[in-house]
């Protein structure tokens, strides 16, 4: 039977999959999801059974991973805009 570590390790796997697949919507869900579980995982002491414990690094390594795809997609989404702000700048220049 899943606890909760299982279930954040899942969900967390999900999202490392979205990211990669840059399904961002669905990525934003996942995240709502885990932190409903990370609310009730916080009630009690953390990762009282060693596979608990186990489980738990799994899930950071994963979410290290989701967080190194969503900032260097963040950059390449910032560095877009900035283009296309240039280019909407240039058109209005010539445009008057």
């Amino acid at each position: 039977m899943n606890n909760a570590y299982t279930d954040l390790l899942e969900l967390t796997k999900k999202m490392l999959a979205h990211s990669e697949k840059k399904e961002w919507d669905e990525l934003i869900a996942c995240e709502k999801q885990r932190e409903e579980i990370i609310e009730e995982i916080t009630k009690e002491p953390l990762a009282a059974k060693s596979s608990d414990s186990d489980t738990l690094h799994k899930i950071i390594s994963l979410n290290e991973e989701v967080l190194t795809i969503t900032k260097e997609n963040q950059e390449n989404y910032s560095k877009a805009l900035l283009d296309l702000k240039r280019s909407t700048k240039k058109t209005s220049l010539y445009q008057e």
